[in-house]
């Protein structure tokens, strides 16, 4: 179980090849090996068959670094075995994480690639399981991007930027999710200087799903917009959009163009605010900056055509100083589990990031209209640092019309004891809610580590885990653990 597949390791290793070859360097390499010893009072995670088990796990690990003016080169493996003491058994595992980002001409042709191995629980309805220590039925999945990035300038009048990628997406051992190839292309031609008191932009996005089994998705938007001066602070702007959108789901869809004009006003450099209307489109946005670190935006928006019309709202608070840094933002898209695998979609729980997916995983090809809200706070002190992260998401399908949400909150507070010693406490809470089978639970859990640098090539771990599952309408699949470990890492 969980063998790398051949050509995902053939791909990397002829990445890293003509990484190496057209920057002509030397690749900082190194090596490093981490070993746990793990103790669970409830291995299978289950209130009926309660067993506590010994586990080692290893993990040896290579990794690859080159940064220059020409490219960017950040490879990570990892193998990782499993040892259970009592039932006599082993797993394996491979881990990538991959990218590389290549100028091939001065400010003008760029070339990107990345790489991803990981496991994830193939039903995530049953239990919380954030690693692969807990037995369960997994999936291995394997992708990778890559492609080209243009960027020209057209004297001062006017500029453009193309990006196109290709990813793959592959699943081991399931069939309820279909392998798939994503495209993804955006254009823009945007005016230059010479434009001065009328600024347009002409830009066109791109995306399709095409599994290997089942419908394809395509989302496709063609849009034109200017911005025209009427007086020192006040702007008259106009927008133009086709949307050409194909989905399969329950509700019908309506595709077309609409076109608005309305006006912005500036009334100084840090605020800017305005709003549209016409045919089948309204806009309202406002911006303020109050200083350099502060960025305040909120956008609404309503289309009467598209794969998710009607009313829609994103908004970004982002705020920093010497010692704290905070931010809140909400927003909504249209996506699958697919195109999500190819995106860096992550949450912090137990002082640990994991994929968001691991999170609330509903095994399904269907798309989902997923309305976000994501906030941080980071306070740094001289010995200390407190990092508190929340967030939430609901996804409603658009075939079954069913709804899953879930919500987090993650608390760590870091504790220099000395400066050879670590001492990190967290906590946080999980709920979640699935429509198609109508589950719901609550998930606590608590974390300790207490981490000790032996040398500089050394550092040893000693960490206690407790969590909770408590379903909201049946209490047969609660369940506690407790968890010990003891590990080391070494660098070579």
């Amino acid at each position: 179980m969980g063998c790398m597949p051949h050509r995902r390791l053939i791909i990397t290793c002829l990445l890293v090849s003509v990484s190496y070859t057209v920057q002509g360097a030397l690749l900082d390499i190194q090596t490093d090996l981490e070993i746990n010893e793990i103790y669970s009072d409830n291995i299978n995670l289950s209130s009926a068959r309660e067993e506590d088990e010994y586990v080692t796990q290893l993990q040896p690990g290579i990794s690859f670094n080159h940064k220059s003016k020409k490219m960017d080169l950040d490879v990570q493996y990892a193998w990782e075995g499993l040892y259970y003491a009592k039932e006599s058994r082993s797993n394996s595992y491979n881990h990538l994480n991959a990218n590389v980002l290549s100028e091939i001409e001065e400010d003008t042709f760029y070339l990107q690639a990345t790489g991803i191995i990981r496991q994830q629980v193939i039903n995530n309805q049953n239990n919380l399981i954030i690693d692969n220590i807990n037995p369960a039925a997994r999936t291995n999945i394997s992708t990778f991007t890559i492609g080209p990035s243009l960027r020209n300038r057209f004297g001062t009048i006017a500029s453009s930027s193309v990006n196109f990628s290709f990813g793959r997406v592959d699943y081991d051992n399931t069939d309820l999710l279909a392998d798939s190839d994503i495209l993804k292309l955006n254009a823009d031609l945007n005016s230059g200087n010479r434009f001065r008191s009328l600024k347009w932009n002409i830009s066109y996005d791109f995306s399709e799903t095409r599994r290997a089994v089942g419908d394809k998705s395509r989302y496709e938007t063609l849009s034109a917009s200017a911005v025209g001066q009427l007086t020192r602070t006040l702007y008259w702007r106009t927008v133009w959009e086709f949307i050409n959108d194909d989905v399969q789901r329950i509700r019908a869809l309506k595709t077309g163009y609409v076109f608005s004009v309305g006006l912005e006003w500036r009334p100084n450099p840090k605020m800017l605010a305005g709003g549209n209307y016409g045919k089948g489109a309204e806009d309202l946005y406002l911006q303020i900056n109050p200083s350099s670190r502060t960025q305040i935006r909120v956008d609404y928006r309503n289309r009467d055509i598209g794969v998710n019309p009607g009313r829609r709202w994103s908004v970004l608070w982002k705020s920093g100083a010497r010692r704290y840094q905070w931010n809140l933002s909400y927003g909504e898209d249209t996506s699958n589990l697919q195109a999500l695998e190819l995106t860096a979609d992550l949450a912090s729980v137990g002082g640990s990031t994991i994929f968001r997916n691991a999170l609330i995983f509903n095994p399904t090809d269907e798309d989902f209209i997923r309305r976000m809200v994501r906030g941080g706070l980071s306070i740094k002190r001289p010995k200390s640092e407190i990092g508190i992260t929340g967030s939430g998401e609901r996804r409603r399908f658009l075939v079954s019309d069913t709804r899953d949400y879930f919500y987090t909150i993650d608390l760590n507070w870091l504790w220099l004891l000395s400066p050879r010693s670590a001492l990190t406490v967290g906590m946080g809470y999980i709920a979640r809610h699935f429509g198609d089978t109508s589950i719901d639970d609550n998930n606590l859990y608590a974390t300790t580590v207490l981490s000790r640098r032996l040398s500089r090539r050394a550092r040893m771990e000693f960490s206690y885990r407790y969590i909770e599952r408590d379903q909201k309408k049946t209490s047969i699949t609660d369940y506690e653990e407790n968890r010990l470990n003891l590990g080391i890492r070494m660098n070579f």
